[in-house]
């Protein structure tokens, strides 16, 4: 199970430096699309910190596409890290954590890696929505062009 989970991060982040090839590309793209990124990769920084025990609850700040860039690959290798250092049954392991109003939770990590990966999953899908709306050719993102590499 541990090696699923390291091969879905391998695939967001695949997924996200895709988007962030169109959107380094594209002439108009809406500012929307970059809120959305940012609030990817901040979302991941997050959950990143709950696990490590840093309680930042910073989901919704606009930043940079170079910025977003940096950070996301220092995410990336981070969760890879992680998850290549764990035990198997530390995917099973709980950790507690506030979120952005204060209420106390506490979730397996294998919950949280599977939040992740579709919470990225369901924002990229926004983001190339805007972009086709805006006639800029979206990011191909779909885990299944991600095996076919």
């Amino acid at each position: 199970m541990k090696e699923h989970f390291i091969n879905l991060f391998e695939y967001n982040d695949w997924a996200n430096r895709k988007i962030f090839y169109v959107l380094r590309d594209a002439a108009q793209s809406p500012k929307k699309t970059l809120d959305i990124l940012s609030h990817i990769i901040l979302s991941q920084e997050t959950w990143l910190g709950r696990i490590k025990g840093d309680y930042t609850n910073s989901f919704w700040e606009n930043v940079e596409l170079s910025d977003l860039e940096k950070r996301s690959e220092i995410n990336s290798k981070d969760w890879l890290q992680i998850l290549s250092d764990l035990d198997e049954r530390d995917l099973d392991k709980k950790y507690t954590y506030h979120n952005t109003k204060g209420a106390r939770f506490e979730t397996s990590l294998k919950d949280i890696i599977t939040h992740l990966i579709n919470h990225s999953s369901y924002h990229r899908a926004q983001i190339n929505l805007l972009l086709r709306q805006n006639n800029v050719e979206p990011a191909i993102t779909d885990y299944i062009y991600y095996t076919r590499r």
